[in-house]
């Protein structure tokens, strides 16, 4: 045992006060006349040993109680026998997502609450010390240390980010030696899928601070999408929500709203158990302007950070495909002239419009042997800024060297089968045709082609029972797409199938990007979302909500445009404006991450469980943060105990007087 204030025991002077009171008494005696002492002398005697014994047990009572307050005053503890001492060096992160908005058994926001530990946390620490305040929207910096005052006041402004972050990126980021041995403390929901890695061996003392909110059921928006991808908007659309309660309790006859445009165009009413989803369809006939924003309001109380759920509806321009060729002309006629979503242009290989073929969307060129140095320039030129080009290699005989030596990156050879090699049935399910098939029969009648040469695809999309590739991306870094059978009915008949037409469809939308997607969600925002926008060279893109500006970073390819988000952009839940210049807008939607509306929590069991050797608070209250901190430092407090047992003493000693 250990004192924090040793100097308090020269107060153990003060125990010589009873003693004095004891041995002197300041009482003057009376005098009182009597006519006989008689039977007083009989009881003399027996009266003076009572009351010598209680005298001095009323005095070992007073000397106890001031003994054992000054002992309590001195701050008496068992110091620690962990190696964990308190550092100055602290980081804290608040967790500020969405989810801890949701109120605790107190009707406390846990926000609140935590920001109110973190507090308690920082006013335990000297003046010296190092904070670094990190939150989900806040990253973590060596650079970024903070006086005690400063952090103090950096809470005070802490507020709800519709951002979200994973452990393990927290992990890497305090992956730093100028806080090697930082006391770190994480304030969280615990949420489970915040959970995605372990801790792992650090000298680095991190401190659990779980927030628990009762049961809840959350109904919210999985999904939304269209039942016909890109056609028939003119028409109006039919859309479909897919719904789920992530919750504990199940939901009845919830509102679902559908607005367009600040109209609203559909209601419904669903009710989910546990872990339930449902689809609702809703068909919208109104008409369609050329920005179109889209939301969907779910009105589920208490949990409703996630209630509204954005998405968009951009207006669909012609998908310009030049097809060069001298043959199959009427196998490309049928698939393009008079489609309305296609501008297309059929030239041979001594007619070609330059101009056109470099501006297109998506260039097809059917044929190897045609191919002049002039095509081949052009064909280099549109991969290297990121357009598409489909080539349709039949034979690599005739073709000149330059083509030979263009080809042989992809691991392009000739080869010799005459027998009908059938395409897997597994191609059908390639990610590359979703929305195609509903579903896939057993008996599902399949092309056939005879293989006259073989090559090495980035991403294959079609292949062949025997494993030969026939369909798929010739590089990983550029939108080249080879398909390698030429177009006629001895090596083919592909051209005749079904399955030939959404092939070329799928790959003249994803070529002009007219396939963006309804709504991205704000943690894709890093990673880079497409929107279909043709960007020049030293264009400036903006995205803007009606409140903020922000200036991404873009990179250009073809007739879309990727956009870099980082957290620091501070991407809010709501539709954006994407523009260059005011005449060129695009709109596209942002949604809270899918895993931040699921309010399962690890409970402090598992948290022990998955992060063994660090501190996990089984009460999140100012108390044991005080206790836990105060440990680390000393040790042990047992003051409490040593004014427990003054108090013992004192009332041992009203006791003695009143009662014996």
């Amino acid at each position: 045992m250990q004192f924090l204030y040793p100097s308090v025991f020269w107060f153990l002077l003060a125990l010589a006060i009873p003693v004095i009171i004891h041995l002197f008494s300041f009482r003057k005696a009376r005098r009182l006349n009597f006519s006989s002492l008689k039977n007083l002398k009989l009881i003399k005697k027996h009266s003076d040993t009572r009351n010598n014994l209680k005298k001095y047990l009323v005095l070992a009572s007073r000397i106890m109680f001031l003994m054992l307050l000054i002992f309590c005053f001195a701050g008496p503890y068992i110091p620690s026998d962990s190696d964990k001492k308190k550092s100055n060096k602290v980081v804290l992160f608040i967790d500020n997502s969405p989810s801890m908005t949701i109120e605790g058994d107190d009707g406390i926001p846990l926000l609140d609450k935590a920001v109110g530990l973190g507090n308690e946390v920082i006013s335990r620490y000297e003046p010296n010390t190092n904070f670094f305040i990190v939150t989900a929207d806040e990253k973590f910096s060596p650079y970024n240390s903070l006086g005690k005052e400063a952090a103090l006041n950096f809470l005070s402004g802490i507020q709800v980010t519709d951002n979200s972050i994973k452990l393990s990126g927290l992990i890497d980021s305090f992956d730093d030696q100028r806080i090697s041995d930082a006391d770190i403390y994480l304030i969280s929901d615990f949420q489970n899928n915040f959970i995605d890695s372990k801790l792992s061996d650090t000298n680095q003392n991190y401190i659990l601070i779980p927030m628990f909110y009762g049961p809840v059921a959350n109904v919210s928006v999985d999904s939304v999408y269209l039942d016909k991808p890109v056609l028939g908007l003119a028409d109006g659309v039919s859309i479909n929500v897919a719904l789920s309660n992530k919750g504990t309790i199940s939901k009845e006859n919830i509102p679902i709203r559908v607005e367009l445009n600040g109209s609203q165009v559909g209601v419904a009413e669903a009710s989910l158990n546990i872990n339930d989803t449902e689809v609702i369809s809703f068909d919208i006939k109104t008409d369609l302007q050329e920005l179109n924003r889209g939301k969907v309001i779910v009105e589920d109380m208490p949990v409703s950070y996630d209630n509204e759920f954005f998405w968009s509806l951009n207006n669909i321009k012609k998908v310009g495909i030049d097809i060069v060729s001298s043959t199959d002309k009427e196998v490309f006629d049928a698939l393009f002239v008079g489609n309305p979503l296609f501008d297309y242009n059929y030239f041979g290989y001594g007619s070609i419009d330059y101009q056109s073929a470099t501006n297109s969307d998506l260039l097809v060129v059917n044929g190897l042997k045609d191919i002049s140095t002039t095509l081949l320039s052009l064909i280099e030129s549109r991969l290297n800024d990121g357009s598409y080009v489909l080539i349709i290699a039949d034979n690599l005989s005739g073709s000149s060297s330059q083509i030979r030596q263009f080809l042989t990156q992809f691991g392009f050879s000739q080869v010799q089968v005459n027998d009908r090699i059938l395409i897997s049935k597994s191609s059908f399910s390639n990610p590359y045709l979703d929305d195609v098939f509903e579903n896939i029969p057993d008996n599902l009648d399949v092309p056939w082609v005879k293989p006259r040469m073989t090559w090495r695809p980035a991403e294959s999309i079609l292949t062949l029972n025997n494993g030969m590739p026939v369909f798929g991306k010739a590089d990983f870094n550029k939108p080249l797409y080879i398909l390698s059978t030429g177009l006629t009915d001895s090596l083919t008949n592909l051209h005749k199938h079904g399955l030939f037409l959404p092939l070329m469809y799928k790959t003249a939308f994803y070529s002009s990007n007219s396939m963006q997607k309804l709504y991205f969600r704000i943690e894709e925002a890093a990673q880079g979302v497409v929107v279909d926008k043709k960007v020049a060279k030293g264009d400036v893109v903006k995205l803007s909500n009606g409140s903020s500006i922000i200036i991404p970073e873009v990179r250009a390819a073809g007739n879309a445009t990727t956009l870099f988000l980082p957290i620091e952009a501070n991407i809010e839940a709501g539709h954006y404006e994407v523009y260059s210049d005011e005449s060129n807008k695009n709109l596209i939607a942002f949604n809270l991450g899918k895993e931040e509306s699921d309010p399962s929590q690890l409970s402090v069991d598992s948290l022990k469980s998955v992060f063994s050797g660090t501190t996990v608070l089984n009460e999140p209250d100012v108390a044991s943060v005080k206790a836990t901190i105060t440990k680390m430092d000393y040790g042990t407090d047992i003051w409490q105990w040593f004014l427990i047992g003054a108090l013992l003493f004192l009332l041992i000693e009203i006791l003695l007087i009143r009662m014996i």
